[in-house]
């Protein structure tokens, strides 16, 4: 516990420095990488703009229609005006159409849940650029430690090499024995070169995505595979997926919409006043205006029916996107499961007793009682289970970050 304390209080220390310093004192973290492509990403920064212009549509939402404003003159010049009849008169009118039933409300709700639905989107892009940056950070992580375990290997070669030479020159063994330790270290040797160009290669491909450079460090394959094993339910991971939480606002702008139909059916409220003025008189008057449209030949009930048939279309999908990540969730944890144990008999069993017998072997060497083809089989032995113990970590991290790209919804 006070080891894991530490460790977390390092890691708040670190993230409270510049990312230049950070780099300088540790390995780059995944989570370092994705933070600054979250930060300086193109496609995420567009993203965020167009979450920013909702804003101006759901104030425009809420806003009433602008006022009518009209001047009206009854018999003006007309042949009544002209033969000094006062039936010309001058009429100013305000009105004003004010929506019933919380339309304005109605609209803003709808334009609001668009703008949740566009975040949840961008928050797929995210998601996505994690997947693509992870899977190169994964690739680093593999070849680097690829890099070190055959370096490892070419030590043990060199050492198997010098051991037959020494025995070679004491006449314990003839000329012949050289050749396949040191055809050995050879191979070794071009595997380490293209080991070394492929590390290169990746390390470009991961830094393109932020300002690092390819020579900034990165951490280890280890740093990928948590000690704990998830403990969540399924259940609970998948309601905390976006594309989940996509499906569940549109289902919800769906139902905002049903109610936003409905209240178009009520008439729109007609509020008027007028100043009337005669001049012939002088007269002033004032005249009021309450109106409002007959629904006779249209109540909207196409829009409704329209509607409702769109919400129950959102229902059905959001039900078959439920089924299929539960399906899909429940899948990778069983691999994920399987490639834990698949590792850990690597580690805990496989390796150490190969290891084990090498060492053996090469003692029985000095003492004469093996020759250098044992040796050199056992090492090449070695190194195949080693590769094959790193498919198996690889297979692991690989899980594990896709799996963290559920929790991390």
């Amino acid at each position: 516990m006070k080891r894991l304390i530490l460790a977390l209080s390092l890691n708040l220390a670190l993230f409270s420095l510049p990312l230049a310093q950070v780099r300088a004192q540790s390995p780059l973290t995944l989570q370092e990488i994705l933070n600054e492509v979250h930060r300086s990403h193109p496609d995420l920064l567009a993203c965020k703009q167009e979450i920013r212009q909702f804003e101006s549509q759901i104030a425009e939402a809420g806003l009433l229609e602008n006022p009518r404003i009209e001047a009206m003159g009854e018999d003006f010049l007309g042949s009544a005006s002209v033969s000094d009849q006062d039936y010309m008169q001058f009429t100013f009118s305000a009105s004003q159409n004010i929506p019933l039933s919380g339309r304005l409300n109605a609209q803003q709700a709808v334009f609001k849940l668009a703008q949740e639905v566009q975040k949840n989107q961008c928050m797929l892009r995210q998601r996505q650029l994690d997947q693509e940056v992870s899977k190169h950070y994964l690739e680093v992580l593999l070849w680097q430690e690829n890099l070190s375990q055959l370096k490892e290997m070419q030590v043990l070669a060199e050492k198997l090499l010098g051991q037959t030479e020494k025995l070679i020159a004491r006449g314990r063994l003839n000329i012949l024995e050289r050749t396949l330790p040191s055809a050995e270290a050879e191979r070794l040797g071009l595997e380490i070169a293209q080991s070394e160009l492929q590390l290169k290669l990746s390390r470009q491909t991961l830094f393109s995505y932020g300002t690092a450079t390819s020579e900034t460090r990165v951490g280890e394959l280890a740093s990928l595979i948590p000690l704990v094993p998830p403990t969540e339910k399924p259940e609970q991971i998948q309601a905390r997926h976006p594309l989940y939480l996509v499906q569940q606002l549109r289902l919800d702008q769906a139902k905002l919409e049903v109610e936003l139909q409905k209240s178009r059916s009520f008439p729109d409220l007609n509020l008027g006043s007028a100043l009337r003025w005669h001049p012939q008189s002088q007269d002033l008057g004032i005249n009021l205006v309450l109106a409002a449209p007959l629904q006779l030949f249209n109540q909207n009930q196409h829009g409704i029916a329209l509607a409702q048939s769109q919400l129950e279309q959102s229902r059905l999908e959001l039900e078959r996107l439920r089924q299929n990540q539960l399906r899909e969730l429940h899948q990778l944890m069983a691999r994920l499961k399987q490639a834990h144990q698949r590792a850990s008999a690597y580690q805990k069993s496989l390796l150490p007793l190969t290891r084990d017998h090498l060492e053996k072997l090469r003692v029985g060497l000095d003492a004469g009682k093996f020759n250098v083809m044992h040796v050199l089989q056992a090492q090449q032995q070695l190194l195949k289970l080693e590769q094959e113990a790193l498919n198996a970590r690889q297979e692991v991290a690989r899980l594990e970050l896709e799996f963290k790209l559920w929790l991390s919804s």
